[in-house]
């Protein structure tokens, strides 16, 4: 079991992948991510690029905000979304962070996020949010049933009910999603972020089973709700997948 000691500061790594593909709410992104609740000294930024070209990361870098680099080519966005969070958790390792705090670039915490996440003092633990659209929109939660069974929580038509269970308290879940998430360095050191090439799932899927592959369990603070400025997936790009030989 992890301890953490209570009074001791943490140092903290905020950061996320991004590309130009989310340029709409870029803006209100980054203001939200430099102004958190959290002592300035510290907290960090990384933002890692997987646009097509390096054109963007430069210009991010140009706004003050450290960002490097992945290049998509050849890959599947499963693939290079979980290259680029691979380039945080080896980044966060290296530069002795206690916790990396990944808040994706389409979602915007409340500003005292950080001290919610850090005060459950657990490995892992996430914020919550919704994906989808309309009225397919659902909160980001899978759970884990004592049969075994997975059990995805619905807020559409046929799952209103489903809404009930975020009565603001923490809760274990298999899989609370990337969107606003607190990593413990002692979880970083034990598992990689990745995503199979040719499968559909993405990393966060992944993590949540090497996590119970691992016997570490994961929670959601069902009091802390982001908003989610998600895009159509369609924009966000195997369109970037193209042969090497064709640039």
């Amino acid at each position: 079991m992890i301890e953490f000691k209570k009074l001791k500061p943490q140092k903290i790594l905020v950061g996320c992948p991004t590309s130009e593909a989310k340029s709409y709410c870029e803006e209100e992104y980054l203001a939200t991510i430099t102004n958190l609740m959290y002592p300035k000294e510290l907290y960090d930024i990384l933002i890692i690029d997987n646009s097509r070209t390096g054109k963007n990361a430069k210009r991010i870098n140009k706004l003050g905000i450290p960002c490097r680099h992945v290049n998509p080519i050849g890959k599947t966005n499963q693939q290079y979304i979980a290259e680029s969070q691979e380039v945080l958790r080896e980044y966060a390792l290296e530069k002795g962070y206690d916790i990396l705090v990944m808040i994706e670039s389409d979602v915007i915490p409340p500003l005292y996020c950080i001290t919610s996440l850090l005060s459950h003092q657990k490995p892992v633990v996430c914020g919550s949010y919704f994906i989808g659209h309309g009225v397919d929109s659902y909160p980001m939660r899978q759970l884990v049933e004592s049969d075994g069974n997975q059990e995805r929580y619905t807020i559409n038509s046929d799952g209103m009910h489903s809404i009930n269970d975020f009565d603001g308290k923490l809760k274990e879940v298999q899989n609370g999603g990337f969107g606003c998430i607190a990593i413990h360095k002692s979880v970083l050191k034990q598992i990689k972020f990745r995503a199979e090439k040719g499968a559909d799932s993405h990393s966060d899927s992944y993590f949540g089973a090497d996590l119970a592959q691992l016997g570490i369990k994961q929670y959601q603070d069902t009091s802390l709700f982001c908003k989610h400025l998600n895009s159509n997936w369609n924009i966000v790009l195997d369109a970037y997948v193209i042969p090497e030989n064709s640039k």
